[in-house]
């Protein structure tokens, strides 16, 4: 049996799922897009981020202090409440979260959004 979390199946909450324990047919899963601001750059239906122009990078800060200055407040809150520096050690720490939870464990997600022009 595969069992997601919730909120989109986001690797946050995968230490949140309760399963029995010793049962070694289940296998727990997540999706991860981490940070959000890279990997759903313009995206459209991302409303608090869709609007943002200005570069986005990684490893490092995924926008710049003076960029994030410019944004609301609301696009602001939305990449703070994720984090804005992502590195390897971030992105290990998040899925280790996971790896540590689970028996067995299958990334259903991971991956970046191409904008085509």
């Amino acid at each position: 049996m595969v069992i997601g979390s919730n909120l989109w199946n986001n690797v946050t909450q995968v230490p949140l799922i309760e399963v029995p324990a010793n049962d070694k047919n289940i296998i727990l899963t997540f999706n991860f897009y981490n940070p959000h601001l890279l990997t759903h750059y313009q995206a459209s239906w991302q409303s608090l981020l869709a609007h943002i122009t200005a570069p986005v990078q990684y490893p490092g800060p995924t926008i710049s202090d003076t960029d994030f200055q410019l944004l609301s407040e609301a696009s602001q809150k939305a990449i703070d409440n994720e984090g804005r520096t992502f590195d390897k050690a971030k992105i290990k720490a998040l899925i280790g979260q996971a790896v540590s939870r689970a028996r067995r464990l299958w990334v259903w997600r991971y991956g970046v959004r191409i904008r085509l022009l």
